[in-house]
This record gives C-alpha cells, sequence and structure tokens, in this order.
C-alpha cells in the first residue's frame, strides 16, 4: 500500500516521489522493450487463433471426408451382394436353358491334347 499512497500523495507539493520516479525512467529507457513485447505478443495470439482456425477447418474436412468413405464401403457392399446374386448358377441356368437352348451336360468334359 505504501506505493500507491506515495503515488497519489498529493500533499508532498510540486515534487514527484521517488517511486513514480523510477518507474517513469525505467519505462523511457526500456519503452522499445514493452513495444517490442507488446507487438511479439500481439502476433504470438494471432497465430494461435489461426491455428486454431485451422484446425477446425482440417477436423471438418476429415468428419467429412470419414462420412463419404463410410458411404462409400456401403455402397460397394452392396455392389458386392449385387455381384454374388448375378453370379449365382440358380439365376444362370434357367436364363441359359430358355434363352440360349443350353442343356447341362451328363458325362465330364474330355481333355484335349
Amino acid at each position: 500500500m505504501g506505493f500507491f499512497k506515495t503515488l497519489f500523495d498529493f500533499k508532498r507539493g510540486p515534487e514527484e516521489p521517488e517511486n513514480l520516479i523510477n518507474i517513469k525512467e525505467w519505462v523511457r529507457l526500456n519503452r522499445w522493450m514493452l513495444f517490442f513485447f507488446i507487438v511479439v505478443a500481439a502476433l504470438a495470439l494471432i497465430l494461435i487463433v489461426s491455428n486454431v482456425r485451422n484446425i477446425n477447418n482440417l477436423l471438418t474436412e476429415i468428419r467429412q471426408l470419414e462420412k463419404t468413405e463410410k458411404e462409400i464401403k456401403n455402397y460397394n457392399l452392396r455392389l458386392n451382394a449385387q455381384i454374388i446374386q448375378l453370379e449365382a448358377p440358380d439365376r444362370i441356368i434357367p436364363i441359359a436353358e430358355t434363352n440360349l437352348q443350353m442343356s447341362i451336360p451328363t458325362s465330364a468334359p474330355k481333355e484335349l491334347k
């Protein structure tokens, strides 16, 4: 409390308190260092905020890509199931017999030399 009491002590007259003189002198001597510190702190804050925004954008893009990947995998599974259904002999044999007049052989094929 002594510092603030001497800082705002108006009974002392026109001379400034010793602590206030020391603070003014320190600020005068180190004003460029203070300015540099404030600029560096502001730049660091800007970089941090920019980095957070970029990370959020990347996370949103990752979520969208994962969703697209899941949709493509589901579509691929449906196509594989459809391929299995279309390749089934139970479906092919009746079509071959009726439309192409093919018949199922009764004996095994002979090997040609």
